[in-house]
Parts: C-alpha cells; structure tokens; sequence
C-alpha cells in the first residue's frame, strides 16, 4: 500500500468510500456520527484536494481509502478547548479526519494512522462515542484518549487522542504501564488476591483465567461453528481456533472480559444475556513458542452465542485474527479428530459446546 495526495479525478471513488463508510457505521452501532448528515459533503472534499489535504490509500493503482491530514501549530480550532482532561503537548501537532476505507482489504486504517504520524511525530484526533470500531484502531496505533472536545458540525461530543514521539525514558514508562497482569487463582479458578503479570503466568506455570466463545448460528437445517483464523505473529500460527478467546486481566470476570474480547477481536457487540455457559475447564498445556518456555495453567468458562452473521461482516482485529471460517459443527469435530485441516482446537470443549447448542437450538 502507498499513500499519495488525491487528484481531483480521484473525487468519485472518494465518494464511494465515504457512502460505503457510512453504510458500515449505520451496521455497526453508529448511525449518528455521519448519516444524519450524509457526511462528509462532496464540496468539503473538494476544498480538501484543492488544498492538498487530501490523501488517498491505493494497492496496484486501486483506492482503498481516503481520509484528510494537516500539521502546524494549533491548526485545529476544536481542539482548543478540551474537557475531563488536557493534551500532553501545545507542541505543533498533525490532524487526520474523515479516515474511511472501502473494507475490501484489512489494515488500511493503521497504515494511514501511522503515514500520518510518520509525518510530524505528534497527531491528535478525535472520534464519536459510538465509534468503537475507530477507538479501537486508535487505541491499536498508540493513541492514547485525553478528553472530550466539541464540533460544529453536531451536537454529540467527540473522544479526544493524542499520540506523541517518546523518548527512551517515556517508552518505558508506558511499556510498564502497559503490562497486563491477571489474576492469580486457587485449585477452583477462584482468585486469591494476587496478580501476575501474564508473560511470568506462562513462563513459571501459575494458574490463572480466560473466556472462550464459541459462536453457532443455524444453517439449512443444520448447525454451523465460527472459526478464528490465528494471525501469523500469535503462537500456533495460521491455525483455526476458537471463536473469540481471551486472557482475564485482573478484577474482570468471565463474562466482562468475554464481552469485550469479542468486541475487540470480531468487532461483535454483546451483552450477558447473549452468552450461554457450556461449562468450564482446566487447560495444561506445556510448549516452546518463539524459542521460550512455554506452561499455560489455565481456568476456562466456555460460552456459545448464537450470531447469524456472514465472513465478510466481521470487524477483525488484524494483529490477532487473520479471518474467519464457518463450518458445519459435527464436521468440524470429526475434522478436530482426524486432524484434517490445520487447527489448535480441543475436541473435549467442542463436545461440551455441541451438547450445550442441542439444549439451546430454540433460542435461534
């Protein structure tokens, strides 16, 4: 992918990626940030060429995205004023709005998100309260949120983010802020009141946490399994797994921390009456993963959520899900067996989630 200046010639394909955008909000739980207006208007994106601040993300001479950049000091007035919190610097800072894709390929938003900042070393942005999905991108490039500012163009607020060059002293007070630390449980998955971070929890064998969510949907008479794609960069790398898993951190619980994994990983939104407990588990797993050590000790809950939802409506996190599969359930255990295609699914927990979905088959 590159990033170039857009050309006035480039104004209809733009168009096409904000209509589509605005689509996929409306979809996805934000029908208020730009469709009441049929935002961004086709005049603003023209001043926005004629100015040279719009930029277009292609692929072999295909647009895949658009989205508006400026820097220099204090270049935009919304931000001037910031509640529930203030901006780290007053230094010159870079802008992107208006950031949208066209969905056909994976990780143009942060590729842009990083040009940007690439180009001057401090951005601001800001985005809707129902915008998970652009927080969540965000929050991925290493922006961190300040606040809350004002626009004209409506009355909603906006969340406020920064993303600052660090220096060595600051990168390493932000790795320690970062480290997730779990909780350390007792011989019934009970925490005990101490935490671990979760690097040592696999290192030395301590005993901790995590939710996994199978979801099924009802096909032709038949029931069918979601599968998740592992990203290259995670351990059992290009292999199907569960649905959407995750570790707990500390203070969670299952279904919190469930919740928020699906929406983190799938881009699903779910609440606690959506979740059906299959049961729980005890995982031993003993490994080497990138040359260390590797002894996970782990209390599972298992849940199943019924998801009518095609492949390709999925929101994916990139660094974690390389894609999604359905197939059919009783399939998908024979084929767990026999080991006929690349998987690091357990067939126990697959049995507990077909027994759970034979009970549940009315809720659909």
């Amino acid at each position: 992918m590159k990033i170039r200046n857009a050309e006035i010639t480039d104004l209809p394909r733009i168009m096409e990626i904000y209509a589509y955008a605005r689509e996929y909000m409306a979809a996805n739980g934000n029908p208020n940030q730009w469709g009441p207006t049929n935002w961004p208007p086709e005049d603003l994106i023209r001043e926005d060429i004629r100015q040279r601040h719009s930029y277009v993300c292609e692929e072999d001479g295909r647009i895949l995205g658009a989205f508006f950049y400026d820097s220099g000091m204090d270049i935009e007035p919304t931000y001037r004023i910031i509640e529930d919190g203030e901006w780290e610097s007053d230094e010159p800072y870079g802008v992107v709005h208006r950031i949208a894709s066209d969905g056909t390929v994976r990780g143009v938003g942060l590729y842009c998100l990083n040009w940007a900042f690439d180009q001057c070393g401090h951005m601001r942005a800001d985005t809707h309260p129902d915008n998970v999905i652009m927080q969540n991108l965000l929050t991925k490039a290493g922006f961190e949120k300040r606040g809350i500012i004002h626009v004209v163009e409506d009355s909603y607020p906006r969340y406020a983010y920064e993303k600052l060059k660090e220096s060595d002293a600051g990168e390493q007070r932000n790795m320690s802020e970062n480290i997730e630390y779990l909780d350390i449980v007792d011989e019934k998955g009970n925490p005990t009141g101490k935490t671990i971070e979760r690097s040592v929890a696999h290192s030395d064998g301590v005993p901790h946490r995590t939710s996994h969510v199978w979801i099924l949907r009802r096909k032709n008479g038949r029931t069918e399994i979601l599968l998740q794609k592992r990203a290259a960069v995670k351990s059992f790398p290009g292999c199907y797994d569960i649905s959407s898993a995750g570790h707990i951190p500390a203070g969670d619980d299952y279904v919190e921390s469930a919740i928020r994994e699906l929406q983190e990983e799938l881009g699903v939104t779910a609440g606690p009456d959506d979740l059906v407990c299959c049961g729980d588990r005890y995982i031993v797993w003993d490994d080497v993963f990138f040359g260390k050590p590797y002894h996970d000790r782990q209390y599972t809950r298992v849940f199943l959520m019924w998801l009518d939802r095609e492949e390709d409506q999925f929101n994916l996190q990139e660094e974690e899900v390389d894609g999604v599969r359905w197939m059919d359930l009783e399939q998908c255990i024979e084929g767990v067996r026999a080991g006929s295609f690349e998987n690091c699914i357990e067939p126990d927990e697959l049995m507990m989630v077909l027994k759970t979905s034979v009970k549940e088959t009315s809720r659909v």
